[in-house]
């Protein structure tokens, strides 16, 4: 047939990707490269030019969303439907193998799915069943836990375990696979885990699968992880073609278990086998943009390597600012994307991009008071945190006992061995005696009489917790005082520090951020004598409004606030780049290891290639963050930069001058004193006043440098090293 209707309208690149002859065929996508266009165009290619059918293709995707656009556009390109064509997301595709094959494994024909709402559900009944009494681990904790084992191919024999806790969560795993299989109900990771074990072990399926699938395509190979990779390689017969496409520049998943080495090393698996084609023209970004993104991941050591252009103009620089502060940064924000309506714009046109899921709540206080509609995407404002609820609902209480709200809602947060039954049994006794729950907590011959022993004093310990805290905020002089203690006190900063969650950092953060916003509180008080409980009820006033109405509806025109992560696939004609600081952006997790340093910066260039027209990238030269005050480096990123590709709104004072940490030499950071002295992380000092200590943290420029040193009586201060006259010991 004529092949010019399919390659019409492609690049260079994109034409030999479509019309390949390899047997593996591996294209390296850059971002805005038009890749779910090749991957469509070379299925129809696979079918209308060599023949092959519908059903001996198999493409996998990451997204149904994904799977639903691509089966659309090749229905239109064969111009019919094709319901034998193998087309959806891993767990999708396992499922249409075992419905066909669960028996064989000893499962019962017609199993259920389960969510992850529903594996929560049936964990915590699990957890009822065997009277689980270890208040660390939560349900939460053993789905993350139960699944990571299955991601890494791991039943619960073949778990090895190391410490005490680890063999009690090993041991409720293997009565999981117990019950589930013995009750039918399969969770998402178990469809892969059984789908690779039926494959392995029966032969006959196996190689029917084989003769089935003559090729397959994988989108986001990138993002793959190892039992992904060994699905793919037991459904591909020797003779199988298999064609993926991926960029490794934006493998930015490894905390959920993607290898980016299956995309780096695939030659090791299919020697002398693997054709590459590398997608480099782009069809989002202007030049500028471009050549930022390729400065910046060129700097990256492990990637196979490929530079982005386009045949578009220069376009404008970008933009840098350096802010004052956390709050001059967000009002700089706000004013630009006012400017951007005046111009003819909308907001839906401008997006901002932050590493941490804390950043967010200035910008929302900011654009709040601007009246600009916004969204935070893929997730909740900040105020709406499950997290930050429970710290407020903390905070109610100590205030105002009788809170029957807050009461519900920490109660049990962290887990105290009272459940929803108990919960149950005293809403039900409130309702008899027109009390509160703080006036049952009173009384507590009542709470014996009606309440099991174990939860009655679970539930006195809770009380007197309350009363703890109340008294303790009281003898507080600041609101950060106040939040810094209740968040130690109520147990909620070490239910985030001891989680085994893929959330728990971002949560602890969260929690920090609150401590910066009872900070921010006090200012307005300075001088002036209000007691400690107008403040708090003023805060708690202050976080109801910021939590208003002002975030538009899901599909309104508002400005996005969004994650970096959360920012991968989508597009911006305007998008801002915040708090580019060291410790935040890269992520202070990171700043010692070279593997995880390369993945914030393949962060970087995904936050970078999502802007179309017009990038802003912007720091904070003070910021107060994690309850402290800070003094940041701008983000060696931003240093990686080329100059002449930057425009800085007022002069870049840390420029060219900032010593950024390279992770191929990853050094100890250094400041020196007014007298001249240099210090480093690790160094023993001694200071006339508070005695000999350590320094642990070094951080800001000049006359700002400051060291946060521990002293020997566990003491923990910042000091200021011009003014503090530290010696070496």
């Amino acid at each position: 047939m004529d092949v010019s209707e399919i390659l019409e309208g492609l690049n260079a690149e994109q034409r030999e990707a479509v019309s390949h002859h390899e047997r593996i065929v591996r294209v390296i996508a850059g971002a805005g490269s038009g890749k779910t266009r090749v991957l469509v165009q070379r299925m129809l290619w696979l079918m209308k030019v060599e023949g092959l059918p519908a059903q001996a293709l198999l493409a996998l995707t990451f997204t149904n969303k994904a799977a639903r656009e691509m089966q659309q556009r090749l229905e239109v390109g064969v111009q019919s439907r094709l319901p034998d064509l193998w087309m959806g997301t891993f767990h999708g595709i396992c499922y249409r193998i075992l419905r066909r094959h669960a028996e064989k494994m000893g499962w019962i024909k017609d199993f259920v799915v389960m969510d992850s709402e529903d594996q929560l559900s049936f964990i915590r009944r699990l957890m009822r069943d065997n009277l689980w009494s270890d208040d660390t681990i939560s349900a939460q904790d053993l789905r993350n836990y139960i699944n990571k084992q299955k991601e890494q191919g791991l039943r619960a024999n073949a778990v090895v375990v190391k410490s005490a806790q680890a063999v009690v969560m090993r041991d409720f795993y293997q009565q999981y696979e117990y019950r589930s299989k013995e009750q039918g109900r399969m969770d998402f990771a178990e469809l892969q885990l059984l789908t690779v074990e039926l494959l392995q072990s029966h032969d006959n399926v196996r190689e029917s699968f084989r003769r089935r699938f003559e090729a397959i395509l994988v989108d986001e190979f990138q993002d793959t992880n190892g039992l992904q990779m060994q699905l793919i390689e037991l459904l591909l017969s020797p003779s199988g073609r298999l064609f993926v496409v991926g960029d490794d520049d934006q493998s930015i998943y490894s905390w959920r278990g993607a290898r980016v080495e299956n995309m780096l090393e695939l030659e090791q698996r299919f020697p002398q086998e693997v054709a590459t084609v590398r997608l480099e023209q782009n069809y989002r970004s202007t030049q500028t943009i471009l050549e930022a993104a390729n400065a910046l991941i060129a700097e990256n050591t492990q990637r196979l390597g490929k530079r982005l252009w386009s045949e578009g103009n220069a376009g404008e620089k970008i933009v840098v600012y350096p802010a004052y502060n956390e709050y001059d940064e967000a009002e700089y924000v706000a004013a630009q994307v006012l400017l951007i309506l005046e111009q003819g714009g909308n907001y839906r046109d401008c997006a901002v991009l932050y590493r941490s899921n804390a950043i967010s709540r200035v910008f929302e206080k900011v654009f709040t008071g601007h009246q600009i509609p916004y969204r935070v995407y893929g997730g909740l404002r900040f105020f709406e945190r499950a997290e930050i609820k429970d710290a407020l609902a903390y905070l109610r209480m100590a205030l105002q006992p009788h809170d029957d709200n807050a009461f519900e809602r920490i109660v049990n947060v962290p887990a105290r061995a009272i459940g929803n039954k108990t919960v149950e049994d005293l809403r039900s006794l409130t309702q008899q005696g027109n009390l509160s729950f703080w006036q049952l907590l009173e009384d507590e011959a009542l709470l014996r009489r009606h309440i099991a022993t174990r939860a009655v004093n679970a539930l006195l310990q809770f009380r007197s917790l309350i009363l703890h805290l109340r008294d303790a905020l009281a003898a507080q002089n600041t609101l950060k005082e106040a939040m810094e203690i209740l968040l130690k006190d109520s147990g909620l900063n070490a239910m985030y520090e001891q989680s085994k969650k893929e959330d728990a950092l971002s949560r602890l953060e969260n929690l920090q951020e609150l401590v910066s916003a009872a900070a921010y509180a006090d200012a307005r008080y300075q001088g002036a004598s209000v007691p400690i409980g107008e403040r708090i009820e003023q805060f708690l006033a202050d976080a109801a409004l910021d939590a208003g109405d002002n975030e538009a509806e899901e599909d309104g025109n508002a400005v996005q606030l969004m994650t970096m992560h959360s920012a991968k696939g989508l597009e911006f004609p305007q998008v801002f780049v915040v708090a580019c600081e060291e410790d935040i952006f890269p992520h202070y997790h990171s700043l010692n290891d070279k593997k995880s340093l390369e993945e914030e910066r393949r962060l970087a260039y995904v936050a970078i290639t999502r802007a179309m027209q017009k990038l802003t990238i912007s720091f904070a030269q003070r910021r107060r963050f994690q309850g402290n005050e800070k003094y940041p480096e701008p983000s060696r990123y931003l240093g990686e930069i080329p100059e002449h590709l930057l425009h800085a709104v007022r002069p870049l004072v840390f420029h060219k001058a900032m010593p950024w940490r390279h992770e191929t030499e990853i050094q100890h950071k250094t400041q020196s004193s007014s007298e001249g002295q240099t210090f480093q992380i690790g160094e023993d000092v001694l200071h006339p006043s508070f005695g000999q200590g350590t320094i642990t943290h070094l951080e800001g420029q000049g006359e700002h440098s400051r060291a946060l040193v521990r002293f020997t009586d566990k003491q923990e201060k910042w000091l200021v090293l011009a003014y503090a006259k530290l010696s070496k010991i």
